[in-house]
């Protein structure tokens, strides 16, 4: 997984996932953050228990999701956590920005022209750098 393949890669890792239980959920669901560490409601022996299957699950998911990944996205979520944290870093850096989106805005940058009829220089300029500045 690299930038030119994250939503690809999100939804085979979230079909993956999604196949393993942990409790009445999945384990994606850890990795989405809808089911949290139980750690700080533990209390007795079947919370415990909770909290055990809950550490095993998530690092399933890490290992899963660094397995899966190239090295440049490895290192990005290197030093997570949890499988939550992981996914949200991937996220942040990869989400929207493929290869596919960045040629789009490749190319509406470079199919900006200027028309003297319609706008300044000035006009024209900015909107080159507004548009420049989403790649």
């Amino acid at each position: 997984m690299g930038q030119n393949n994250y939503a690809q890669w999100i939804l085979s890792i979230e079909q993956t996932l999604s196949s393993y239980e942990h409790e009445e959920e999945t384990i994606w669901e850890i990795v989405t953050g809808k089911v949290k560490d139980p750690d700080s409601e533990a209390k007795g022996k079947s919370a415990d228990t909770k909290v055990k299957q809950w550490r095993r699950d998530n690092n399933f998911a890490i290992l899963t999701m660094k397995r899966n990944c190239e090295s440049e996205a490895v290192d990005v979520i290197e030093l997570a956590r949890t499988a939550n944290e992981a996914y949200l870093e991937l996220q942040a850096k990869y989400e929207g920005k493929t290869i596919s989106t960045l040629g789009a805005l490749l190319i509406n940058v470079i199919k900006t022209s200027y028309d003297d009829r319609t706008q300044t220089i000035e006009e024209h300029i900015s909107d080159f750098d507004k548009k420049w500045s989403f790649m």
